[in-house]
């Protein structure tokens, strides 16, 4: 598998998609901005989520918790963001199978593939979306966002706890900077 390549393709995917949802939805700040990856099938979820859904999100699920507790459990929960997946919904979805779900595929049969690997595929494509992720915020991807001060990118695995995937973007950026 190349990885350049899958980068390419995925930052090239997301940069469009990120394009179309600014576009629909400019009265809205965000905090934040995360790829949700399923790395065993390729599968690449874009996901925002704003201050004020962060609280409606509490009030709803968790009225108990803590300021601290939303704050370290919940704002980065990605699967309780109010747009997780939005590229896979319409007006998004024709879109992004267009431009992924080939790539999705040979991914996926990568993962399936075991002989001869001199690599984890499913660690690969974490590390492949934290590098896109990075260059989404060093691109200036995200301009047409509307951003809360400290906006963040994050890429985070299904199976992943926060830590270990803030961990992995901090080391990818360590390495971009490098570079």
């Amino acid at each position: 598998m190349n990885w350049d390549d899958v980068a390419e393709r995925l930052y090239d995917a997301c940069v469009v998609a990120i394009e179309s949802f600014a576009a629909a939805h400019g009265g809205e700040r965000f905090y934040g901005f995360a790829l949700d990856v399923n790395a065993d099938y390729g599968e690449v979820l874009l996901c925002f989520n704003t201050a004020a859904d962060l609280k409606t999100t509490r009030a709803k699920h968790y009225p108990d918790w803590s300021d601290d507790e939303v704050a370290q459990r919940l704002r980065w929960s990605v699967g309780d963001w109010r747009y997780h997946a939005f590229n896979l919904g319409e007006p998004y979805a024709a879109a992004w199978s267009r431009a992924w779900q080939q790539t999705q595929e040979n991914i996926a049969d990568a993962i399936l593939d075991e002989e001869d690997r001199e690599e984890d595929p499913a660690e690969a494509m974490l590390i492949t979306a934290a590098v896109v992720a990075v260059q989404l915020e060093s691109n200036q991807a995200f301009d047409a966002v509307p951003r809360e001060p400290g906006f963040r990118a994050l890429a985070i695995g299904h199976e992943d706890f926060i830590e270990a995937a803030w961990q992995r973007m901090d080391a990818v950026r360590a390495e971009l900077k490098r570079q």
